[in-house]
């Protein structure tokens, strides 16, 4: 008949909690490595050790502090019978024999454990705010005071995330000596948490992911000890996972592991670790605010006063914003196509601007404008010592999109090389920075955008179609100007309002054989080419009102339609402007300068280089 021997607790906390045992010695003591853990003063660290052989079941003393009682008497080893009484400490346990005839003791072993009874299998919780141990001397807690204290001085003295991150990694080491440790982070809409291994952990080091939901879930620090094998040999290793909150939302968790017979942790590590995690998520979140702030200056300074509104009512415009908004709600690639100066760019970021990554950083990249040689240290960044002059860490443009959009301009142009790369990270996720060993995962929604043809194999040359059909999720076609004239009049409207200087003089107005004149031209440099035809205009007008003569357009039959020179250059628009205030002051030099704010020296000087007759 098959027998089975069980260890219940009779007296203390979690009355009537179970264990079965086996032939696997079981160590029962207070300490994190124990199989059987008991977390009571009264208990020592090691306290006794208990197994089954072909005898029936066995209990040892390991030299325990208050002794290991049988029935009331100390005992160094003896066998075990059903019903004897085993006294540790504060604790009573009870050996019971079962077998097909007599059921399990009822009991809670499938419970969730609380701090005084701990299986191997179960970890353990400690509450963000714990209650205070008296038994605990002044000397431990004024040493961890006086080590958050100078975990805050050391976070305060940083002013980005990684330097931030390698702060935090010294005083992990110094104060854990950690086998490997992770930052997980919260991401994406449904909230999944990722960890990111540094440090020492490499990819074999995994952080079980029912570890990082119990530690999330419940908002406590979490500690779970488990048996594993060591150089062919038995060991013990400690996981603990103190949650980051800042304002109570949850934006991820550190996580450290350690083992013998290196190091394992026990509660009072675990509690520590909780106000370390406490103390630095705020510094965190402050630091990618922070960072946040750099790039959007630096996006705002580059885009300048780039448009980023789709403007006009015709049939076009009004299917493009319906295509647009669709695209915002789905996170799917986005490729924009068509001709240059169609907004492409503002089509974009108002998908960026309509989707769940609005918040998020949205970054700006022209593919064809990065030459090739620095292709990837600009894409993926790089290393410190990575080559010649880099002298620091650089984050690459997918990085710096890290939860975002990455908005790939002129995506036809990328050289063939490249765009196996871009292919890679798109469909694992992954990258790797120049110099770099460790994987980085990134979480990027592209949007990218070309004025050529991409799909078809008369372009699989030039073009990988694999990438293609992954950058073509949601294709938007925008439409040229030539095909929605009635959206001139608005157009102008809107640049005129943001061309013309500020102040107190009367708001420019636009006469209505202008908007004639503009209807009858083609456009083939689209909404660009009508922008500076306003900023043009605006600063050849010498009334509130522009006349037709203040509109500069290319003579339709002298242009070359393939031509992306047929704008009037600087110096032509002011020997124009030049010619027209001569000829309304007719021919006075000092009334022409001062009408052009110049002397008349100046103005000399320009009638004989531009050549005109006075």
């Amino acid at each position: 008949m098959s027998v089975d021997y069980v260890l219940q607790i009779a007296s203390g906390t979690n009355v009537g909690k179970t264990w079965r045992l086996d032939r696997e010695p079981a160590v029962i003591g207070r300490s994190a490595e124990c199989t059987i853990r008991i977390v009571d003063s009264t208990i020592s660290r090691r306290h006794c050790e208990v197994w089954v052989d072909d005898d029936g079941p066995h209990i040892k003393d390991l030299g325990s502090s208050n002794d290991t009682l049988v029935n009331g008497a100390p005992v160094s080893e003896t066998l075990l019978r059903d019903g004897d009484e085993i006294q540790l400490g504060a604790y009573s346990l009870r050996m019971v024999e079962v077998n097909q005839t007599t059921p399990m003791p009822e009991g809670n072993a499938s419970d969730v454990s609380t701090p005084a009874t701990v299986a191997l299998s179960e970890g353990f919780f400690i509450q963000d705010a714990p209650e205070k141990n008296h038994t605990q001397s002044a000397t431990p807690q004024l040493s961890q005071f006086r080590g958050l204290l100078h975990s805050h001085r050391e976070f305060a003295r940083c002013t980005n995330v990684a330097d931030l991150i390698a702060s935090l990694s010294r005083i992990l080491d110094q104060r854990f000596q950690p086998e490997a440790w992770w930052l997980v982070r919260v991401l994406g809409p449904d909230r999944k948490p990722v960890p990111h291994p540094l440090s020492t952990a490499t990819s074999a080091d995994t952080l079980p992911a029912g570890d990082i939901q119990k530690a999330l879930a419940s908002k406590c620090g979490f500690l779970m000890p488990r048996r594993r094998m060591l150089g062919g040999k038995p060991s013990i290793e400690t996981t603990i996972i103190a949650p980051l909150i800042v304002a109570d939302d949850q934006i991820g968790a550190l996580a450290l592991r350690a083992g013998t017979p290196h190091r394992v942790y026990d509660e009072s590590d675990l509690e520590y670790f909780l106000g370390l995690a406490h103390s630095f998520a705020p510094y965190l979140c402050a630091a990618e605010q922070m960072e946040q702030l750099r790039r959007d200056m630096e996006r705002l300074r580059r885009q300048g006063a780039a448009d980023t509104s789709l403007i006009g009512d015709s049939a076009a415009m009004k299917k493009v914003r319906e295509l647009v908004g669709r695209a915002g709600k789905m996170d799917l690639p986005v490729l924009l196509l068509g001709e240059t100066g169609t907004g492409k760019e503002a089509a974009a970021r108002m998908v960026h601007d309509l989707s769940g990554r609005a918040n998020r950083p949205y970054v700006i990249v022209n593919a064809a404008a990065i030459p090739r040689e620095l292709f990837e240290s600009e894409m993926f960044g790089y290393e410190k010592g990575a080559f010649t002059g880099a002298t620091r860490q650089k984050v690459g443009y997918f990085e710096e999109a890290h939860t975002g959009t990455l908005f790939l301009d002129e995506i036809g142009d990328l050289a063939v090389e490249h765009q196996a790369r871009i292919l890679r990270v798109i469909e694992s996720g992954k990258f790797n920075r120049v110099g770099g060993t460790r994987e980085i995962g990134v979480d990027v929604r592209i949007v990218s955008a070309t004025n050529r043809e991409l799909a078809g194999k008369e372009h699989a040359q030039e073009f990988r179609q694999d990438l293609y059909h992954r950058l073509s999720g949601f294709v938007i076609s925008m439409p040229p100007l030539r095909d929605r004239k009635s959206d001139i009049p608005a157009l102008v409207e809107h640049f005129l309002r943001r061309a013309q200087p500020a102040g107190p003089g009367g708001k420019l107005t636009v006469a209505p054989s202008v908007l004639e004149k503009l209807a009858t031209y083609s456009w083939p440099g689209n909404v660009r080419e009508l922008r500076s035809c306003v900023e043009r205009a605006v600063a050849l007008a010498q009334t509130d009102v522009i006349e037709p003569e203040d509109v500069m357009l290319p003579t339709e039959g002298k242009r070359d339609p393939d031509s992306s020179s047929h704008l009037l250059t600087l110096a032509d628009a002011e020997k124009h402007h030049i010619q027209r205030i001569l000829k309304r002051h007719k021919g006075n030099i000092r009334s022409a300068a001062q009408a052009l704010k110049i002397s008349r020296v100046t103005l000399y000087k320009k009638i004989n280089d531009y050549g005109i007759d006075v």
